[in-house]
């Protein structure tokens, strides 16, 4: 029982991970054989879990193996694409995984402080060892992408103040 249940678990997790690929239109590279792969990886493990009761060993072997296949393909599609899932969880609109959530509350954060060449702004970004370096790059680029945004608007509304100061100051009255 523990193994349908990991199973359904598993199946589930997949059909989030195609939802997911299906939602992806930024990452076009080979997405449409990610999905492909785990349809066909869904598909064994549907026939392999009917055949159970006529073939329990070998039924259980298939699901056995193709879990395996889907863990190792979901890890290492969470590798491939890190730096745009935690694009997306930034954002709101990401996923985030359990398994994560429980070896992050077992380990110490790391601090990174981030302070641009020139600049005073600083930021602390708490990071922990299971986090990829392609999750710093997020961070870091989400802060300094809002970082010059915030400069970019002081800068407008410093002109707009110098140029309505040199009108006033033109036109005494």
């Amino acid at each position: 029982m523990t193994g349908l249940n990991l199973f359904q678990h598993l199946c589930n997790l997949a059909r989030l991970a195609t939802s997911t690929l299906d939602n992806a239109s930024s990452c076009e590279t080979g997405l449409e054989k990610e999905q492909e792969f785990i349809r066909k990886c869904i598909e064994s493990l549907l026939m392999a879990s009917a055949n159970l009761e006529k073939e329990a060993h070998s039924s259980l072997t298939s699901i056995e193996r193709g879990l395996l296949m889907l863990k190792t393909h979901l890890e290492a599609f969470r590798r491939r694409f890190a730096y745009h899932l935690r694009q997306w969880q930034i954002e709101g609109t990401g996923i985030s995984s359990h398994l994560k959530a429980l070896s992050d509350k077992q380990s110490l954060p790391l601090r990174i402080v981030c302070q641009p060449a020139g600049l005073p702004d600083k930021m602390t970004i708490e990071m922990y060892p299971s986090d990829q370096v392609a999750d710093l790059r997020a961070e870091v680029t989400h802060w300094y992408e809002n970082l010059q945004k915030e400069q970019m608007n002081q800068q407008a509304q410093l002109q707009e103040f110098g140029q309505s100061g040199r009108q006033q100051g033109d036109f005494p009255g």
